[in-house]
């Protein structure tokens, strides 16, 4: 097994006699016993992302990835409405003449705009790849040693990805402390550590039943499997690869679905993605960020679970940043209309919601702060 930058083998040093103490042998003078390194012994706290530097709060200031916002905002817009125009919705036929469908000569803007971006950054990719159109970074030593330690051929996704793009960046977003650790694995790579991993890292997942590591088996599709811009990027092996989308809107603060997944479902989007959104738009609030959620139709099909579970996971989780961010949250849903949605008094407060859905939800084993 190979360790990561910043990790330790499992196992204890072999010692090694300086040459004091050798001198110190010959001519008779005792030598204190060496104490040995113990074992490394994987800490019970592994999953509390505050045990590592890099994933703790950060903040830059005024920097030139700060300036770049209104810039990457034009871009997204103008992308957007680009593949807008030839995605076909439900009832609506083909899309528009003139829009980038499968067959339309038109490049996206942010082939040009990106290299531009990085370039006035002063970061050069160690490649490039196009479906969906990405690039390749590689991260900073300092960063890679403040993540937690994972052998070769494991990365990370979600939030611990997001967090090293913002630090690359020098930028002021997703500034908060990383919420929980969500692992990837190479497809090239045994899973024989798989479930050491996990249960180290992501142990809320195991007991919950949940995804436990991903298993990258091509970059493009999992990109194109991604439902929000700003996931879509991947950290693994000390290289962190990024679409040309999510580069734009973590500059530009814009919470966007991704266009894979409009296309999935018809120009809907899944309840608990949009709610995602919002939650993510109230975590950047609630750092003094000012993002922007692109406007989207919910399904109205019936989903596995009811609306008002979907608005209580992200709730639960909003919490956790805390009660400020979960009152812009609840906020943003309301303006939408989702607090009706789910069943919820119109105008409720978050800890009002709690309250209820806690007490309607309870086989659900939602997790909110203590007096909720």
């Amino acid at each position: 097994m190979t360790a990561s930058p910043g990790s330790n083998p499992i196992g204890r040093s072999r010692g090694t006699v300086h040459g004091f103490e050798q001198l110190a042998r010959k001519v008779g003078v005792p030598v204190p016993p060496r104490e040995e390194e113990p074992p490394a012994v994987p800490p019970e706290d592994a999953a509390d992302t505050g045990r590592f530097p890099t994933l703790r709060a950060h903040a830059f200031g005024d920097t030139p990835a700060g300036r770049l916002r209104d810039r990457a905002r034009a871009v997204a817009d103008e992308s957007q409405a680009g593949y807008t125009a030839a995605t076909p919705q439900r009832g609506r036929g083909r899309g528009r003449r003139g829009g980038r469908g499968a067959g339309s000569a038109a490049p996206p803007p942010e082939l040009d705009a990106v290299p531009a971006m990085l370039d006035e950054l002063g970061l050069t990719p160690v490649a490039v790849a196009d479906g969906p159109p990405r690039f390749v970074l590689e991260a900073e030593e300092a960063v890679l040693r403040g993540l937690p330690p994972v052998p070769a051929g494991y990365g990370f996704k979600g939030g611990v990805a997001r967090k090293v793009l913002a630090r690359t960046l020098r930028l002021d977003a997703f500034g908060s402390a990383v919420r929980d650790i969500d692992l990837l694995r190479d497809a090239d790579t045994p899973g024989d550590d798989d479930h050491r991993l996990a249960s180290l890292y992501m142990p809320d997942d195991l007991t919950l039943g949940e995804f436990g590591i991903e298993v990258l088996t091509d970059e493009g599709g999992y990109m194109g499997s991604r439902e929000l811009t700003v996931n879509q990027l991947v950290l693994l092996g000390g290289r962190l690869t990024v679409t040309h989308a999510c580069l734009l809107d973590t500059l530009g603060l814009t919470l966007r679905v991704t266009g894979a997944h409009l296309t999935r479902t018809r120009g809907y989007v899944h309840p608990g993605v949009a709610l995602k959104a919002l939650r993510f738009a109230a975590n950047l609030t609630a750092e003094g960020g000012e993002p922007r959620v692109l406007p989207f139709r919910v399904t109205p099909r019936r989903m596995k679970h009811g609306f008002d579970f979907y608005f209580a996971l992200h709730l639960s989780r909003v919490f956790e940043t805390g009660g400020a961010a979960a009152e812009v949250y609840t906020r943003l849903a309301d303006d939408r209309g989702f607090l009706k949605r789910a069943r919820l008094p119109v105008g409720a407060s978050a800890e009002a919601a709690a309250g209820i859905l806690k007490k309607r939800l309870a086989a659900y084993h939602l997790a909110f702060p203590e007096g909720v």
